[in-house]
């Protein structure tokens, strides 16, 4: 099934972006703005949060909506050149989604080297558990290990999107020279 996209501008609500996404307007529209925005967010999870809206982002735009959309849009051609523009496209997407996971991982694992640092925590904790302090100990050093391995998760999946999205611009160069 072939999908379409947009890119992010300066929307901060899923209610404007449904507006600037699919051609809402006549009698039909506050039933059609409805339809959009849910339909926008089952395609989009990330945009239920006021974070999900980050200009540049490229987000999916659902097909069976029945509502029109507007020249926002972009939906690949058909043919090898509509394959590799829809590739490119959900390679995009693949570093959106890995770079909001890390980040997330990130903040949590801020928050919980915060609470460890927090000396009315650790006061408590060596109340209800006399090794406390010890086990403060190891969990921050677990937590700084799973920082290092995480940092070279992100790393290896950085070069692994950037060697694919490379090779994809050869197959589009090779491509275009076959049309021409």
């Amino acid at each position: 099934m072939q999908r379409s996209f947009a890119t992010l501008k300066n929307e901060r609500t899923i209610g404007t972006l449904a507006k600037r996404i699919f051609d809402i307007e006549g009698a039909t529209g506050s039933e059609a703005q409805k339809i959009a925005e849910a339909a926008l967010l089952r395609a989009n999870p990330n945009l239920a949060k006021p974070d999900g809206f980050k200009s540049g982002r490229i987000i999916l735009v659902p097909a069976d909506t029945g509502l029109k959309t507007t020249d926002r849009v972009t939906t690949p051609r058909g043919g090898v050149e509509g394959a590799l523009e829809d590739t490119a496209m959900r390679l995009k997407l693949t570093a959106q989604f890995l770079e909001d996971e890390m980040e997330k991982d990130s903040k949590e694992t801020e928050q919980t080297l915060a609470q460890l640092g927090d000396n009315q925590f650790v006061a408590k904790l060596r109340k209800a558990v006399p090794e406390g302090t010890k086990l403060v100990h190891k969990t921050r050093k677990s937590i700084g290990e799973r920082v290092e391995a995480n940092n070279k998760v992100r790393e290896s999946y950085a070069a692994a999107l950037k060697k694919a999205t490379d090779e994809l611009e050869r197959l589009k160069a090779l491509a275009a020279k076959r049309d021409t």
